[in-house]
Protein backbone atom coordinates (compact mmCIF):
# COMPACT_ATOMS: atom_id res chain seq x y z
CA UNK A 1 0.00 0.00 0.00
CA UNK A 2 3.04 2.26 0.73
CA UNK A 3 4.18 1.95 -3.00
CA UNK A 4 0.67 2.98 -3.96
CA UNK A 5 0.40 6.19 -1.64
CA UNK A 6 4.13 7.39 -3.01
CA UNK A 7 3.40 6.94 -6.71
CA UNK A 8 0.24 8.85 -6.12
CA UNK A 9 2.61 11.35 -4.47
CA UNK A 10 5.06 11.68 -7.07
CA UNK A 11 4.82 14.61 -9.64
CA UNK A 12 2.45 15.42 -11.95
CA UNK A 13 3.98 14.92 -15.51
CA UNK A 14 4.91 11.77 -14.18
CA UNK A 15 1.02 10.83 -13.80
CA UNK A 16 0.09 12.49 -16.70
CA UNK A 17 2.85 10.33 -18.80
CA UNK A 18 1.34 7.53 -17.00
CA UNK A 19 -2.32 8.39 -18.30
CA UNK A 20 -1.06 9.70 -21.91
CA UNK A 21 0.05 5.95 -22.54
CA UNK A 22 -2.84 4.14 -21.05
CA UNK A 23 -5.17 6.61 -22.82
CA UNK A 24 -3.85 6.53 -26.21
CA UNK A 25 -3.36 2.92 -26.03
CA UNK A 26 -7.02 2.54 -25.09
CA UNK A 27 -8.76 4.60 -27.71
CA UNK A 28 -6.35 3.67 -30.36
CA UNK A 29 -7.66 -0.13 -29.72
CA UNK A 30 -11.16 0.87 -29.20
CA UNK A 31 -11.03 2.82 -32.67
CA UNK A 32 -9.46 0.41 -34.47
CA UNK A 33 -12.23 -2.82 -33.03
CA UNK A 34 -14.64 -0.52 -33.33
CA UNK A 35 -13.72 0.59 -37.49
CA UNK A 36 -12.30 -2.94 -38.94
CA UNK A 37 -13.54 -6.28 -39.00
CA UNK A 38 -11.08 -8.78 -37.36
CA UNK A 39 -8.59 -9.85 -39.67
CA UNK A 40 -8.51 -7.09 -41.78
CA UNK A 41 -5.77 -4.17 -43.33
CA UNK A 42 -5.83 -1.04 -44.86
CA UNK A 43 -2.72 0.02 -46.56
CA UNK A 44 -1.75 3.35 -45.15
CA UNK A 45 1.85 3.19 -47.24
CA UNK A 46 1.07 0.20 -49.32
CA UNK A 47 2.86 -2.99 -48.27
CA UNK A 48 5.49 -1.03 -45.91
CA UNK A 49 2.92 -0.06 -43.59
CA UNK A 50 -0.94 -1.12 -42.47
CA UNK A 51 -3.04 -1.28 -40.25
CA UNK A 52 -4.07 -4.63 -39.79
CA UNK A 53 -6.38 -5.54 -36.80
CA UNK A 54 -5.67 -8.68 -34.80
CA UNK A 55 -5.63 -9.86 -31.68
CA UNK A 56 -2.88 -11.20 -30.29
CA UNK A 57 -3.46 -14.81 -27.45
CA UNK A 58 0.54 -14.28 -27.24
CA UNK A 59 3.78 -12.33 -25.15
CA UNK A 60 5.26 -9.12 -27.25
CA UNK A 61 5.98 -9.78 -30.77
CA UNK A 62 3.50 -12.87 -31.07
CA UNK A 63 5.84 -14.83 -29.25
CA UNK A 64 3.89 -18.19 -27.82
CA UNK A 65 5.42 -19.15 -24.21
CA UNK A 66 3.26 -21.10 -22.31
CA UNK A 67 -0.16 -19.95 -23.55
CA UNK A 68 -2.54 -17.33 -22.25
CA UNK A 69 -2.73 -18.40 -18.68
CA UNK A 70 0.81 -18.02 -18.05
CA UNK A 71 0.75 -14.31 -20.07
CA UNK A 72 -2.13 -12.92 -17.56
CA UNK A 73 0.10 -14.50 -14.51
CA UNK A 74 3.34 -12.69 -16.38
CA UNK A 75 1.71 -9.45 -16.71
CA UNK A 76 0.84 -8.93 -13.03
CA UNK A 77 4.09 -10.09 -11.69
CA UNK A 78 6.05 -7.81 -14.30
CA UNK A 79 3.73 -5.08 -13.27
CA UNK A 80 4.48 -5.54 -9.73
CA UNK A 81 7.78 -5.58 -10.38
CA UNK A 82 7.94 -2.69 -12.31
CA UNK A 83 6.01 -0.55 -9.27
CA UNK A 84 8.25 -2.15 -6.83
CA UNK A 85 11.57 -0.68 -9.07
CA UNK A 86 9.85 2.31 -9.78
CA UNK A 87 9.12 3.34 -6.35
CA UNK A 88 13.14 2.93 -5.46
CA UNK A 89 14.07 5.20 -7.91
CA UNK A 90 14.95 8.19 -6.46
CA UNK A 91 13.56 11.27 -7.78
CA UNK A 92 16.26 12.76 -9.02
CA UNK A 93 16.49 10.37 -11.52
CA UNK A 94 13.62 12.04 -14.00
CA UNK A 95 15.06 9.94 -17.06
CA UNK A 96 14.50 6.58 -15.46
CA UNK A 97 11.71 7.98 -13.84
CA UNK A 98 9.94 8.96 -16.63
CA UNK A 99 10.82 5.68 -18.76
CA UNK A 100 9.72 3.10 -15.84
CA UNK A 101 6.76 5.38 -16.33
CA UNK A 102 6.32 4.83 -19.66
CA UNK A 103 6.82 1.03 -19.78
CA UNK A 104 4.37 0.62 -16.88
CA UNK A 105 1.52 2.62 -19.09
CA UNK A 106 1.94 0.12 -21.66
CA UNK A 107 2.55 -2.63 -19.61
CA UNK A 108 -1.16 -1.74 -18.03
CA UNK A 109 -2.45 -0.94 -21.67
CA UNK A 110 -2.01 -4.76 -22.22
CA UNK A 111 -3.36 -5.88 -19.05
CA UNK A 112 -6.59 -4.41 -19.62
CA UNK A 113 -6.84 -6.02 -22.81
CA UNK A 114 -5.69 -9.17 -21.42
CA UNK A 115 -8.69 -9.41 -18.46
CA UNK A 116 -10.62 -8.11 -20.80
CA UNK A 117 -10.79 -10.29 -23.25
CA UNK A 118 -7.88 -12.52 -22.85
CA UNK A 119 -5.68 -11.45 -25.61
CA UNK A 120 -4.34 -8.34 -26.84
CA UNK A 121 -5.86 -5.69 -29.77
CA UNK A 122 -2.76 -4.78 -32.44
CA UNK A 123 -2.83 -3.06 -35.53
CA UNK A 124 0.13 -1.47 -36.70
CA UNK A 125 1.63 -3.59 -39.00
CA UNK A 126 5.10 -3.08 -40.96
CA UNK A 127 6.57 -5.05 -44.03
CA UNK A 128 9.50 -4.22 -46.05
CA UNK A 129 9.89 -6.68 -49.00
CA UNK A 130 9.40 -10.05 -47.41
CA UNK A 131 10.47 -8.93 -43.78
CA UNK A 132 7.18 -8.90 -42.19
CA UNK A 133 7.85 -7.14 -38.43
CA UNK A 134 5.20 -8.43 -35.95
CA UNK A 135 2.02 -6.37 -35.67
CA UNK A 136 2.47 -4.10 -32.37
CA UNK A 137 -0.17 -1.17 -30.56
CA UNK A 138 0.68 1.76 -28.99
CA UNK A 139 0.77 -0.20 -25.14
CA UNK A 140 4.23 -1.65 -27.33
CA UNK A 141 5.07 1.39 -28.32
CA UNK A 142 5.81 3.17 -24.63
CA UNK A 143 7.14 -0.43 -23.58
CA UNK A 144 9.59 -0.10 -26.23
CA UNK A 145 10.38 3.71 -26.02
CA UNK A 146 10.76 3.27 -22.24
CA UNK A 147 13.21 0.42 -22.28
CA UNK A 148 14.89 2.56 -24.94
CA UNK A 149 15.08 5.56 -22.65
CA UNK A 150 15.88 3.61 -19.51
CA UNK A 151 19.19 2.38 -21.32
CA UNK A 152 19.99 5.48 -22.50
CA UNK A 153 19.53 7.22 -18.79
CA UNK A 154 21.63 4.39 -17.33
CA UNK A 155 24.32 4.71 -19.57
CA UNK A 156 24.49 8.68 -19.32
CA UNK A 157 24.06 8.26 -15.42
CA UNK A 158 27.19 5.66 -15.41
CA UNK A 159 28.96 8.24 -17.48
CA UNK A 160 28.22 11.19 -15.32
CA UNK A 161 29.81 9.10 -12.24
CA UNK A 162 32.33 7.82 -13.89
CA UNK A 163 33.32 11.38 -14.97
CA UNK A 164 32.44 12.81 -11.16
CA UNK A 165 35.06 10.03 -9.92
CA UNK A 166 37.76 10.20 -12.72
Amino acid sequence: MNAVKTFLKTNAWELGVLAAAIILDQWSKWIVSGRMALGTSIEVLGRFFRLTYIHNPNAAFGIALFGGGFHLIFSIVALGLLLFVRYKTPRSQRGSRIALTLILGGAIGNLIDRLRMGEVVDFFDFAIGRYHWPVFNVADIAVTAGVFLLLFSYIRDSAQQSADKG
